[in-house]
């Protein structure tokens, strides 16, 4: 069976059901769906075989990701930082709630523990159990990526 034989649509009422029992299933992690299967901001797609076998389904978000954090090494005073970070984090939110989006997350390296509390006491939940977040340009970069450079 090839790319060929799958066919996808927008997610049936009747499909429901038995994708909520899949992912109850799914003991890896939580697969968990808070803005529900479908509605503003929110698509989900389901695969199926010509003969009509549902082989998967995934759930699409508009989303705000707060990637990087470009801190001025030299200010050492945690009470301004910690202040700019809040504003800045509630600016694009909210610039990105206007465009659609329904969920903002923010990446944080595992070294930064006090970085990770300033957004927990925000109202971030730590999520994508056990799985690395990958990154998938939808258009062009348009500046080089430091890492390959440095």
């Amino acid at each position: 069976m090839g790319i060929r034989d799958i066919s996808v649509h927008r997610i049936r009422e009747e499909e429901v059901e038995t994708i909520d029992a899949w992912r109850y299933e799914y003991l890896p992690a939580d697969l968990e769906i808070p803005h529900g299967y479908g509605g503003q901001g929110v698509e989900t797609a389901v695969a199926e075989t010509r003969e009509g076998t549902t082989l998967a389904a995934m759930t699409g978000i508009k989303a705000v990701i707060l990637d990087p954090l470009i801190r001025n090494p030299r200010i050492q005073n945690g009470a301004e930082m910690v202040s700019a970070i809040l504003m800045l984090e509630r600016t694009l939110s909210y610039l990105g709630e206007q465009g659609g989006a329904v969920d903002s997350y923010i990446a944080i390296p595992n070294q930064l523990e006090d970085y990770k509390k300033i957004v927990e006491s925000v109202g971030y939940v730590e999520t994508c159990e056990n799985c690395t977040i990958y990154r998938r340009p939808l258009r062009p970069d348009t500046v080089p990526l430091i890492g390959p450079t440095r």
